[in-house]
């Protein structure tokens, strides 16, 4: 049950009315916000609110004075940069308004994003594929007292956290059924059993490629099936060494290399730490019933044991 809604359709562009001379959606978002927030403080109830602002978002527009830091300057995405300093300028209504009505104090803030962006990057200008530009998102928490600023949480944690730490804030029961967990022992720096790696799903309709990732500190194993269409991607499984490749140019999935005599394997070397990845991820598919992303696993695995047999002949 809401107190209140507001939306509009994110399709029809960033303005009201869809004209550039109008009123930009943030801003408007932002009044609104501001009104019930107020309210709900003059009335003296506790309050939750979620402001799902669109941009920075394609098409990569923003009011004109937004785009000022950046004119003449030959910066690539412009327009993207001026959307992100729009939001930037929102986000500090929202905050300013916390401390003109004296609530910051007792107010918990959490600021994310639901996705990245490819710009044309690797050939994609969309969100659908499992590459750190596209998962690797902004969540930040702002909480007077309790969480110290700067701190910065190492361990893997999504979308899917964020509503048992809310829950956990509230004094609510979590539910089992929830594939996530409370960030709150992490917020709070105590020392708490988390999860090994980060298990992430591209599930995209029957238009480009249905990938499963599972991605630990040190690597990053996709498996993909391609479902055809005029924008299907190729299928080819990766592999990434973040340490030394953070930025994923380097796919080690069939790359050979060179022995101590300058002599190429037949195969390639990174058989075993597929190996120990595909186990891992099918352990995580099957632990939310993914039947997919366990499906890929065990071919992927086969794939491995094959390789292993090839190489001992």
């Amino acid at each position: 049950m809401f107190d209140v809604w507001e939306g509009f359709n994110s399709l029809g562009g960033h303005w009201v009315d869809n004209r550039r001379d109008g009123v930009y959606k943030p801003h408007q978002q932002t009044d609104q916000m501001i009104d019930f927030i107020k309210e709900q403080t003059t009335s003296g109830k506790p309050f939750f609110a979620v402001n799902g602002y669109y941009p920075p978002h394609d098409p990569y527009t923003a009011p004109k004075e937004f785009y000022e830091p950046y004119r003449g300057k030959g910066v690539p995405y412009a327009g993207y940069y001026a959307a992100v300093s729009a939001i930037d300028y929102n986000v500090g209504r929202l905050m300013t308004a916390l401390d003109e009505l004296g609530i910051a104090e007792n107010t918990i803030v959490v600021y994310y994003s639901d996705h990245g962006d490819m710009f044309s990057y690797r050939g994609s200008d969309h969100k659908f594929t499992c590459h750190e530009d596209s998962i690797k998102v902004p969540m930040i928490f702002s909480q007077s007292g309790t969480i110290e600023a700067g701190s910065v949480i190492e361990e893997f944690v999504g979308l899917q956290d964020l509503m048992p730490t809310v829950l956990d804030w509230a004094g609510l029961e979590i539910p089992d059924y929830l594939h996530g967990s409370s960030m709150t022992p992490l917020l709070r720096e105590e020392t708490v059993s988390w999860r090994e790696a980060y298990y992430t799903q591209n599930i995209t309709r029957d238009q480009f490629v249905d990938q499963r990732c599972i991605r630990t500190n040190e690597w990053k194993l996709i498996l993909s099936r391609p479902v055809g269409g005029l924008r299907s991607y190729t299928g080819n499984h990766e592999l990434y060494d973040l340490i030394n490749d953070p930025e994923e140019e380097l796919n080690l999935y069939n790359t050979p290399r060179a022995d101590g005599h300058n002599q190429y394997l037949h195969f390639p070397p990174y058989t075993e730490v597929t190996t120990e990845l595909a186990q891992l991820l099918k352990r995580y598919a099957l632990e939310i019933d993914d039947p997919l992303g366990s499906d890929l696993a065990d071919l992927c695995l086969l794939e491995m044991q094959k390789r292993r047999e090839d190489a001992d002949r």
